[in-house]
């Protein structure tokens, strides 16, 4: 390593030498291009870099060099777009749209478009498929609901103690908060993929046959609570 350092420092000295040496202007001779010393002194410089970088391998344990600027270095760094949208967290799926049929979300509420078959001619594999996420939503209800029970059974443990801890009992209230709102959007979400099997005509259909916003049914008022 020492020899290869000195052969180096040798190699970059006589560069600098090159570089510095240059025609030489007499006193009382006037250059033509007052700019072209410059130029050709860029030039050297250039070419100097050029020859360091090549004959200087990294070091043991040196870093990586620094990434480029811009979209792409921040993206290679862990920054640029994903770490505007967040540090990188991922946005939640859309929900399923269904543009002319507003509403829809609140008429399947109640018995995922069950409840509309007098209005609608569902087929066989319609309603098995109505079936099968009415049942995997309330299997999914049941295993939410038991994890809230169990959050509340620890909130109500350390508001028992005579010296209450504000940290674990925060924590406990926004687990809870937070598994009773995943719940109503996973149901949210289950309406969602009901409305999907429907055809569009089917769509329209149990839209015009639902009865006018008025009180809610309790099921839909679970998940769809009335705005104050």
């Amino acid at each position: 390593m020492k020899q290869h350092r000195k052969r180096t420092l040798g190699i970059v000295t006589t560069l600098a030498v090159a570089l510095v040496a240059g025609p030489v202007i007499s006193v009382g001779q006037e250059a033509k291009d007052p700019n072209a010393e410059l130029r050709l002194l860029a030039a050297k410089v250039a070419r100097l870099e050029a020859a360091v970088a090549k004959i200087t391998p990294p070091s043991p344990g040196s870093t990586a060099p620094p990434a480029p600027s811009g979209m792409m270095g921040g993206m290679a760094g862990g920054g640029g777009m994903m770490s505007m949208m967040g540090g990188g967290t991922a946005l939640p799926p859309p929900l399923p749209s269904f543009p002319g049929t507003s509403r829809l979300y609140h008429v399947g509420a109640a018995d995922f478009f069950l409840d509309y078959t007098d209005q609608i001619t569902l087929s066989a594999e319609q309603t098995a498929r109505l079936g099968q996420v009415k049942q995997r939503t309330a299997a999914d209800r049941e295993y939410a609901q038991r994890k809230v029970e169990a959050a509340e059974q620890r909130m109500w443990e350390l508001t028992a103690a005579d010296q209450p801890d504000a940290a674990k009992i925060e924590a406990t209230v926004r687990e809870v908060e937070k598994l009773r709102g995943d719940e109503r959007l996973a149901f949210i979400r289950a309406v969602g993929e009901a409305a999907q099997v429907l055809t569009a005509e089917q769509r329209s259909a149990v839209v015009a046959a639902a009865p006018p916003a008025g009180p809610l049914p309790e099921e839909h008022a679970k998940h769809h609570p009335a705005a104050p």
